[in-house]
């Protein structure tokens, strides 16, 4: 799955599929050698048993930010491979977030062409003609009115229900035992929202996601807990979610 067919879907892979990695690594030494390329610095002093951070985006989504409170004492990681992710971690489980840019600000005349047509593609949902790109250009101009026609399109009940069910970790050949798939809020914005339980290895994971899109960017978050471990994490999971703010910071034209 490249960027221009929809960052939202490859985000599982880095923010989402947390139970394979969990199960394989340990999560201080992962943290500590991911830290290397961190694009997420501390934001303030612990408050409350959290710790806010900061992130910002480089290379194709240098426009993207968001800030999360994480537990206090657990370890953070900051992956530098795709797009902006943040994870925290203690034994056994995860809470993510993960952001990317299918849209960054074109530069080149190559570029322009390649931002109208993913801009077409995602606002459609589906390959667009060369005749409809030319119309959606036309129409819209600008990016800026490009990516706000984007995100509205995909805000749409039945595409964020697509975008969580993309997250499923049945689409990796898990057999899932439970499942919701419903539109629930994050970070004041509807958003998809998945909730599945599933074996790997034999150990049992149960995950839940959130995705929404802001200024055309795609936002994730994520929480991947193996057995049992939900009672005592869900309401902390529920404070870390509500803390997210997301936006981003484009050049201005």
């Amino acid at each position: 799955m490249t960027r221009a067919c929809g960052a939202w879907r490859g985000g599982r892979g880095r923010a989402v599929a947390a139970a394979a990695l969990l199960a394989t690594v340990p999560a201080p030494a992962f943290a500590q050698e991911a830290d290397t390329a961190a694009s997420c610095v501390p934001a303030a002093a612990p408050a409350a048993g959290l710790v806010r951070w900061a992130c910002a985006g480089k290379g194709f989504d240098a426009a993207v930010r968001f800030s999360v409170a994480f537990p206090a004492g657990w370890e953070v990681a900051s992956p530098g491979d795709a797009g902006l992710q943040a994870w925290a971690l203690r034994e056994g489980v995860q809470m993510a977030i993960s952001a990317e840019d299918p849209l960054h600000e074109p530069r080149t005349r190559s570029d322009s062409l390649g931002f109208w047509m993913r801009a077409t593609r995602l606002r459609l949902g589906r390959e667009p003609t060369l005749a409809e790109v030319d119309d959606f250009q036309r129409t819209a101009r600008r990016p800026s009115k490009a990516r706000t026609a984007v995100t509205r399109a995909q805000l749409a009940d039945s595409v964020l229900l697509a975008m969580a069910r993309a997250l499923s970790a049945a689409n990796d050949g898990e057999e899932v035992r439970i499942e919701a798939v419903e539109v629930r809020r994050l970070g004041g914005a509807p958003a998809g929202y998945l909730s599945e339980t599933y074996d790997v290895g034999g150990v049992s994971w149960h995950a839940e996601s959130y995705v929404t899109v802001r200024d055309a960017v795609v936002f994730i978050a994520t929480l991947t807990t193996m057995g049992d471990a939900d009672a005592d994490v869900l309401p902390l999971w529920e404070r870390v979610r509500s803390s997210l703010r997301m936006r981003t910071q484009r050049p201005a034209r």
